[in-house]
């Protein structure tokens, strides 16, 4: 079976890349021009810690390599304040010098400052892109990118031709919180896209460290917020976790699922009824339907997925899990 057969077949995981088999063959031969690779679960190459889990992508494509050993996740705002990303520069650099790598989310701010960090200390670090390959994004970091995919790896669960949307941002976020073995957030407003992946994290009984910050700092407040949810504070490299020499082993399955018992929450899940063909129903649609905003909706989704009853099919597509309260 050729590989754009493969990408058909695994159906509504992928529809993302595809609309049929020209879709999938038009997207490779694409990627295949920009020298990267796609890739699956159990294949050779994917990372251990997305092995199974609340979130994993059906596939990802990427440019250069994956590195070995623990990831540390440093994430934060892109309306970073100099001392922030000098403490994120430093976090990276304390990582990889205890033998792991870094992982973020390739934005201007806290996680460039992080990439950075690395690269200039000869570690390896790795992006997870919003958009495909073939839009980077910030487009001012295509050269940092480069740099990035000779020392680690950018990576996308999206085909080379996704120019990104504001709900993919945030959906990317959920993989770099399962490939990393502790997520540490710098600076964040409440609003801040870090937040999901620190949320996302503790859901699956990983380890969070946040920066209190300043009180009178509201790039701080939302980073602050999470020590109300489990994270312990980090005030220094010192306070970071003992980098091991491999992940451990990844939580079980939790099948004791009660009814969600937010108002918002049951509101979206009553909206997702069943569909015929498998293909679930788009962020857009879900967001017009119960006149929510797509941060909001974001939100909620991401919850109900981390409780296993919704699994998000791609493209901003979701579906209730059959049996599922």
């Amino acid at each position: 079976m050729t590989l754009a057969r493969g990408l058909v077949a695994r159906g509504p995981g992928v529809q993302r890349w595809v609309g049929g088999l020209r879709a999938a063959r038009d997207a490779l031969e694409y990627l295949k021009t920009l020298g990267g690779w796609v890739r699956a679960p159990g294949e050779a190459g994917w990372p251990h810690a997305l092995a199974r889990g609340a979130g994993r992508p059906a596939v990802l494509a990427g440019r250069g390599s994956f590195p070995e050993g623990p990831a540390l996740a440093i994430v934060g705002t892109r309306g970073s304040s100099p001392e922030g990303d000098a403490l994120a520069g430093d976090l990276a650099a304390a990582w990889v010098a205890s033998g792991g790598w870094v992982v973020s989310g390739g934005a201007r701010g806290i996680d460039a400052a992080a990439h950075r960090s690395v690269l200039a200390s000869g570690g390896r670090t790795v992006v997870v892109a919003g958009t495909g390959l073939g839009h980077p994004f910030p487009r001012n970091h295509q050269s940092l990118f480069r740099r990035i995919e000779e020392a680690g790896a950018v990576v996308s669960e999206y085909p080379p031709t996704f120019s990104g949307r504001s709900w993919s941002f945030l959906d990317r976020n959920r993989i770099i919180a399962g490939i990393a073995e502790a997520v540490v957030v710098v600076e964040a407003p409440p609003r801040s896209g870090a937040l999901n992946t620190a949320r996302f994290a503790l859901k699956c009984g990983k380890k969070v460290l946040t920066v209190p910050g300043n009180p009178a700092d509201p790039r701080s407040a939302g980073a602050r917020s999470l020590l109300d949810r489990g994270a312990s504070p980090l005030r220094g490299p010192e306070d970071l976790p003992v980098c091991h020499e491999a992940p451990g082993p990844l939580p079980a399955e939790d099948r004791s699922r009660r009814p969600p018992q937010d108002p918002v929450e049951r509101r979206v899940l009553e909206a997702l009824v069943v569909d015929g063909d498998g293909g679930g129903w788009h962020l857009d649609e879900i967001g017009r339907r119960l006149a929510l905003d797509p941060g909001t909706l974001s939100t909620v989704l991401l919850e109900l997925e981390l409780e296993g009853f919704v699994e998000a099919l791609g493209g901003g597509r979701f579906r209730r899990i059959p049996g599922g309260q």
